[in-house]
């Protein structure tokens, strides 16, 4: 089983391991390698921020770190904010660890944050991660054509949103 928790100092090693590998960035983002000093100030900004939760996703047997999600762009006014995910580790993939945790991160959004509205992005040709949102309740909101330059391709991008 897992856990959501906040990161800790020794979480670091682990969080510049995985944003420095293309296998795990290219589901998200465009790729450019992170050095120490740039990890360490997103680091350290994470928890100044109020418009977000970061979490870290252990798993609770071993005390492993395995990936991470939070709620970012927090609106506090329309109460709605936007979710980001990722299974680092990847001998964890396709284990349910992302369901897991995404029904931890929405039960905070929607409890505790009194959020009306968690939304997200995703790549179109990411099938395994769009089956998890759209199980959990996530709609097709819109589509963003060529949206992001992927690994020397312009990927499509979707627009997803679950209302409480």
């Amino acid at each position: 089983m897992i856990k959501i928790r906040a990161l800790k100092k020794s979480d670091k090693l682990f969080l510049h391991k995985w944003i420095n590998d293309t296998d795990i960035i290219k589901h998200t983002n465009s790729y450019r390698p992170i050095d120490e000093v740039e990890q360490d100030e997103w680091f350290n900004s994470i928890y100044k921020n109020k418009q977000q939760h970061v979490f870290g996703i252990e798993l609770i047997e071993f005390k492993k770190l395995i990936g991470t999600c939070g709620l970012y762009e927090i609106d506090n006014i329309s109460r709605k904010g936007e979710l980001r995910m990722k299974i680092g580790d990847k001998n964890e993939w396709s284990k349910g660890f992302g369901k897991i945790a995404l029904k931890k991160l929405l039960n905070f959004g929607f409890n505790d944050l009194n959020l009306n509205k968690v939304w997200l992005k995703v790549l179109d040709d990411n099938k395994a991660a769009i089956k998890i949102y759209t199980d959990a309740g996530f709609v097709v909101e819109g589509k963003m054509k060529e949206d992001m330059f992927i690994q020397g391709k312009y990927m499509d991008v979707l627009l997803m949103g679950f209302i409480k």
